[in-house]
């Protein structure tokens, strides 16, 4: 995951640009996500410490529930953790094998 200078930089490889949908729009939506970000990863630490499960959580986010319809109007706070059960899903199903 790459890392944008000056957006998120204290979140390991998870900043707006990484997760939010395409390019913020003001300094606000900048700093909104990035005390979101802040503050679900200080939830989960485990999560922080691992770069390919922050990888599942970002694509989870991206790709499914940014484009859900029905979770448009979730906080940022709650579709973080929309992805991050999704990960965890898709993570404990792989461990299956």
């Amino acid at each position: 995951m790459s890392q944008r200078k000056g957006i998120g930089s204290a979140l390991p490889g998870a900043n707006y640009v990484t997760l939010g949908p395409g390019r913020p729009k003001d300094e606000s939506q900048i700093r909104e996500m990035q005390t979101a970000l802040r503050d679900f990863l200080g939830n989960y630490p485990d999560l922080a410490a691992d770069p390919r499960k922050l990888e599942v959580v970002q694509y989870c986010f991206k790709h499914y529930v940014n484009f859900d319809p029905e979770m448009r109007d979730l906080t940022i706070q709650e579709k973080l953790e929309r992805a991050r059960q999704m990960a965890a899903d898709f993570l404990g199903s792989m461990s299956k094998f």
